[in-house]
């Protein structure tokens, strides 16, 4: 046997003594030792994971190793058209939209090039609105208050962790009307606040402003100077399932409104009949609440026009069941944007028509009188064709990758060279992911089932 594979479970304990807290890239094995280092390389249903710990590399059976994960910069995001694209195994992808056609939509990615998907595994295209942001963060600890004369907040590579209880805090300059988005990682259950509109950036507990707490799967929301809660939304699933989420409160002390959205989806709406607009500060709190780290990254804060109508392309799931669907809720022969081809523009506008080509930010629509161009940061949404859609088979060794945009992407990962994963997917085809670019890469990601077909098993 290897010097190296003997020396494994003594590593893992030594780590677990030092605490690891400088180490950025680490391996999780299927009994839950943890290794600091990284991938040198895979090979077929192996994984080397290089270690600073080790006299060498140490070889991995896949089947035994439940994710690596690395601290990654957050890519620079181009705010003119960012498109998001969410196919029907539940993966999201964002990019800048390069094409549609009636067989492929074409997608520039920062980790891929440009990814061709069938667009019979297109579930949506959704192009969010370009934003003048008021804040995107965090770069640094620089502006920041934390409340602990430990601080309980620290920053590495665009991205706050917490290390104990505790708060970080800013002025950011809120408007009356304001979105706030941000993208979070845990362990365990979410146990977070975000306070926002406060006037005090020095206290975890203030006395203005409004309280969004993050408990586990349930939320709520208060007034800073009250204990009653004004909302409460419980059994939110999207919190739970894979540890990780893009978050985004939007606010109105115009009309009392808060909108709580995950990962795009507008999951509530609550309402303070008693809002003053003039009492509303400009700070904004992220506050851990467990001693589980909690990961921060993505803030980005921006002006909000107030309008229910703009949340998440309206697709608000209120009194609605908030569980992810489940394997059977998207058979084949389920169509899709058959709405006959009508668009909405971002200023309530519709137009019905077939995408032609898109081209330097361009978009060119066919209507039934004539051709006509329009900047694509313009359209809310792209109508695809209607199709029978079809979702791609659940293969033995499939993996999931995370990225530090918050999309999420499934793969069968046939190798590695040099700085890139080797995949294939029926989504796509064949593809090079900059590994890079992943801030986490989960593997046997099914559960026996017990069911024919498919692999005989499910998520």
């Amino acid at each position: 046997m290897k010097l190296s594979r003997l020396l494994v479970p003594i590593v893992f304990s030594l780590c677990r003594v030092l605490g690891e807290d400088s180490l950025d890239s680490k391996i999780q094995l299927s009994n839950h030792d943890e290794l600091s280092g990284s991938v040198e390389s895979i090979d077929g249903e192996w994984l080397v994971w290089r270690s600073p710990m080790l006299e060498k590399p140490a070889a991995f059976l896949m089947k035994n190793v439940i994710e690596f994960r690395q601290a990654v910069e957050l890519p620079q995001f181009d705010d003119r058209a960012n498109t998001l694209v969410r196919l029907t195994n539940g993966d999201l992808i964002r990019g800048q939209l390069a094409s549609v056609s009636a067989d492929c939509i074409a997608l520039d990615t920062g980790f891929a090039g440009r990814m061709n998907f069938k667009r019979i595994m297109v579930e949506s295209v959704t192009i969010n609105e370009s934003t003048n942001f008021l804040f995107k963060g965090p770069s640094g600890l620089d502006g920041w208050r934390q409340s602990c004369e430990s601080p309980a907040w620290t920053y590495k590579h665009s991205m706050f962790s917490s290390k104990a209880p505790g708060g970080i805090a800013r002025d950011v300059s809120l408007p009356d009307e304001c979105s706030i988005a941000f993208d979070a990682a845990w362990n365990g259950g979410l146990r977070l606040k975000l306070i926002l509109f406060s006037t005090d950036t020095g206290s975890d507990q203030p006395t203005s402003g409004y309280e969004v707490t993050f408990q586990q799967r349930s939320v709520y929301l208060r007034r800073c100077n009250e204990q009653k809660f004004l909302g409460h939304t419980p059994n939110v699933t999207l919190l739970e399932d894979g540890e990780k989420a893009h978050i985004e409160i939007r606010a109105s002390l115009k009309s009392g409104k808060f909108c709580l959205l995950v990962d795009g989806n507008a999951l509530d709406v609550w309402t303070d009949p008693n809002v003053v607009a003039e009492s509303g500060g400009g700070v904004i709190h992220f506050i851990s609440t467990g001693a589980s780290p909690v990961q921060i990254s993505g803030i980005r804060v921006s002006k909000w026009d107030g309008e229910l109508d703009s949340v998440a392309g309206a697709q608000v799931m209120l009194d609605q069941d908030l569980s992810p669907r489940d394997d059977e809720s998207l058979k084949v022969g389920t169509t899709v944007n058959d709405a006959g081809g009508r668009m909405e523009l971002r200023n309530g506008d519709k137009i019905l028509g077939e995408v032609v080509s898109i081209e330097k930010g361009m978009v060119k629509i066919r209507t039934a009188f004539s051709e006509v161009a329009i900047p694509l940061e313009r359209l809310c949404a792209v109508a695809l064709n209607p199709v029978s859609l079809e979702r791609c088979k659940r293969l033995s060794g499939d993996v999931r990758g995370y990225l530090a945009d918050g999309s999420s992407l499934v793969f069968h990962l046939d190798g590695m060279e040099g700085g890139f994963l080797m995949v294939s997917s029926q989504n796509f085809g064949e593809a090079k992911l900059k590994i890079s670019s992943f801030a986490r890469v989960e593997f046997n990601i099914y559960k026996p089932s017990g069911k024919e077909g498919d692999g005989a098993e499910s998520r």
